[in-house]
């Protein structure tokens, strides 16, 4: 009888945090390390400096629905207020261009290992990525992106957990220069950036 009552009381804690990919609302707060964009002079060509984009706080909001047993598909949308800034190089200072904000809106997979109280997860999403120049004469450009991510859930219970998560974003700045009311030159160019981030987990 002790033996029975002993291996229920161990069998408790998994059958308690067990549950599948199910619905989860995680509102998301984290850190968003530098990125940068390759500079090129009127003619099209690089110049060796480089278009900074300031690391600095974020905050976002992802929404996962349950497509398969450990599948989820997810809808994440943040923000970071930065700033642009002209980097020549170790020895001539940044030149501060002014702020900008910076939203991503994406749509992806997650993957998650296990049914229990940790959980693993990988996945990848695409979207746009809305950069905002706060000038009023700059308007604001939508471009193609996409991230990579990955972490873990904690789960407090079945409804409560936490989020521990990295994520790298690719965006793709696509540039023209404008000669004599023609445009002469293209350019394809990428914004990368990592970042670290945490979240509560609101499931059901």
């Amino acid at each position: 009888m002790r033996k029975l009552l002993f291996a229920i009381l161990l069998l408790v804690p998994g059958t308690a945090f067990a549950q599948g990919a199910g619905f989860e609302i995680t509102p998301t707060a984290g850190y968003r390390f530098t990125g940068s964009v390759t500079a090129y002079d009127n003619e099209g060509v690089r110049q060796g400096r480089d278009l900074k984009v300031d690391s600095g706080g974020m905050y976002g909001v992802t929404f996962d629905v349950p497509i398969g047993y450990r599948w989820q598909l997810e809808f994440m949308a943040n923000h970071q207020s930065t700033s642009f800034q002209l980097d020549r190089g170790i020895f001539t200072p940044r030149t501060d261009l002014g702020d900008v904000d910076l939203d991503y809106y994406q749509v992806g997979l997650a993957y998650n290992w296990g049914r229990g109280q940790v959980n693993p997860f990988f996945g990848g999403s695409v979207g746009i990525s809305n950069i905002k120049p706060k000038l009023s004469a700059v308007p604001s450009d939508n471009h193609f992106a996409g991230t990579l991510f990955g972490g873990v859930k904690v789960f407090f219970n079945r409804n409560v957990g936490l989020r521990l998560e990295a994520r790298g974003y690719w965006s793709n700045i696509d540039t023209g220069i404008n000669t004599g009311g023609h445009q002469s030159n293209r350019n394809n160019e990428a914004l990368y950036q990592g970042e670290g981030s945490a979240g509560l987990i609101l499931a059901w």
